[in-house]
């Protein structure tokens, strides 16, 4: 014999019954250990692969899901921080225009104060004037 053939055991030798039929039936060992497997679908079982490719494939569907929710809670954070600056620089803008409206009511009061002792100067010297021009006289 050579090294790669198959040699039964003294115990399959025996159960097989004679040595010419071993051709035509399987060893009873070996048919009580299979008996049925033939008649299961083999589609049926789910195997190591299909397991691993359907947990595969959940695991992306449940990352795609985490994905989308996280997308979509920064788009209305970025949307919120974009009103938020709207809001601030038309604040700024308001603000801006209220301090430069006081400040031109300001100027204009310190314009009219200025006018008005200017005025009062004006009128004393012309008091000045027409005391000086009474003491003449």
């Amino acid at each position: 014999m050579l090294d790669g053939d198959y040699v039964p055991s003294d115990d399959e030798e025996t159960l097989t019954g004679s040595p010419g039929s071993a051709s035509k039936k399987r060893p009873k060992k070996f048919k009580s250990l299979c008996d049925g497997m033939d008649k299961m679908p083999k589609e049926k079982t789910m195997d190591l692969v299909g397991i691993l490719v359907a947990s595969g494939k959940e695991r992306n569907e449940r990352a795609a899901a985490r994905n989308e929710v996280m997308e979509r809670r920064f788009t209305r954070e970025l949307d919120l921080k974009e009103k938020e600056l709207r809001l601030n620089e038309q604040r700024q803008k308001d603000d801006h225009e209220t301090k430069m409206e006081e400040l031109r009511i300001r100027h204009q009061e310190i314009d009219l104060r200025k006018a008005e002792m200017e005025f009062k100067r004006t009128e004393m010297l012309l008091e000045l004037e027409r005391l000086k021009q009474q003491r003449l006289q």
